[in-house]
């Protein structure tokens, strides 16, 4: 159970709970398991492509580990802390090696995985759209095992669950998953030369949290707030408000991200040592395609 903090009748992070140490192991090989897949296909299409930009993805998305101490603290997550194999603690939570090696896949792999959609300029709003709904799906039922063990657990009060998860998480992971991938969609064009790429591993962090955060900015606050006193009627109706401003999020995204004209040009294919990267003069179109 919680406890709360007397001054502000705030939840706190239960850290008397104890992680299981059967579920922990299973999570951090499944979770090592989809990293190092991520890893070698990021390789294999940077060889195959001639551009590190896959790889440098990967690395993006382990960066993003950022987000996790600030999303746990202020949306009322914790990893059982007694038995956790403990990476670093931040916010007063602990975050264990598990969650660490989950990010690479958990932003990068979208990264990675929509790679050829990068190259050849072919995102439209139905497919961001697409991509949206199906990190919803997968990061609800993703969770669903850790939590019935208790591997990490949502304290305090929580506006609406599906199953065991909180949409309060579900609606800003899904949305800051779509929208870091949409941002550097339109910003990839712009830093696929030399030594460039390297800046897409703190774009890819700096996108993840940012839009984690944006997306989420009312359940951000309101989780900080009197929940007691508030009561689950009013929890549950800003939990719907929050869910609407995690779609306006998404929507506002993708159209930033849209093409002026109804033509997109592929990225220019990065040469060979023997001769230089072609730039991007005149700037080719780098939004979404539109969809007929």
């Amino acid at each position: 159970m919680s406890v709360y903090d007397i001054n502000y009748n705030r939840a706190l992070p239960p850290l008397d709970a104890v992680m299981p140490a059967t579920p922990q192991l299973v999570v951090t090989l499944l979770f090592v398991g989809l990293s190092v897949f991520f890893l070698f296909y990021a390789l294999y299409l940077s060889r195959k492509s001639n551009n590190w930009l896959p790889f440098l993805f990967w690395l993006g998305g382990f960066a993003s580990v950022v987000v996790e101490p600030i999303a746990d603290a202020n949306l009322h997550a914790v990893h059982a802390p007694i038995g956790q194999w403990n990476a670093f603690t931040a916010h007063g939570h602990p975050i264990p090696w598990h969650i660490v090696l989950a990010y690479p896949f958990y932003y990068g792999g979208s990264l990675i995985a929509g790679w050829s959609i990068f190259q050849h300029r072919t995102m439209t709003r139905s497919l961001a759209w697409k991509i949206f709904w199906i990190s919803a799906f997968w990061v609800t039922a993703l969770e669903q095992i850790p939590l019935h063990y208790g591997v990490w657990i949502y304290y305090g009060p929580h506006p609406i669950k599906v199953g065991l998860m909180s949409l309060a998480m579900v609606i800003p992971n899904a949305a800051s998953v779509t929208m870091a991938l949409l941002i550097m969609y339109k910003l990839t064009p712009s830093i696929n030369t030399g030594w460039k790429r390297l800046m897409a591993v703190p774009a890819v962090a700096i996108a993840s949290l940012g839009t984690h955060v944006g997306s989420g900015a009312l359940i951000y606050n309101v989780m900080g707030m009197d929940l007691v006193a508030m009561g689950p009627l009013w929890l549950n109706i800003i939990g719907f408000i929050s869910i609407a401003i995690g779609f306006v999020a998404v929507w506002m995204t993708i159209e930033l991200c849209q093409d002026k004209t109804d033509t997109t040009q592929p990225l220019p294919v990065p040469q060979r040592d023997t001769q230089p990267t072609p730039a991007f003069s005149p700037r080719p179109q780098v939004g979404i395609a539109r969809s007929h």
